[in-house]
């Protein structure tokens, strides 16, 4: 009861005061490894999409090769995310 109405005087919350100190607070290992992968994903597509502007095959051929790898990933993909998800859940569950 006492500390709701310390927190209703003061009006600054740890973000705040960290923030005046100009630090953060830490971020989780959950967090740190989504952004990790985030950021290799990004950096992937964004290495293909050069990689197919500067591509020697024709329109035509070139989409349809992209088909076939595309559905290739799909499958594996499929594969390989419930595995995913399930150890980010095992990771938030440490945390």
């Amino acid at each position: 009861m006492w500390m709701q109405k310390v927190r209703k005087a003061i009006p600054y919350d740890t973000d705040d005061v960290l923030n005046a100190m100009g630090l953060e607070k830490r971020r989780s290992g959950v967090e740190i490894a989504l952004t990790s992968i985030m950021l290799v994903g990004l950096g992937t597509a964004v290495g293909v999409g050069i990689g197919l502007m500067l591509a020697p095959k024709p329109g035509k051929e070139l989409r349809a090769d992209l088909r076939k790898k595309l559905k290739t990933a799909q499958a594996k993909a499929d594969g390989v995310l419930p595995k995913l998800k399930e150890g980010l859940e095992q990771l938030q569950a440490a945390d």
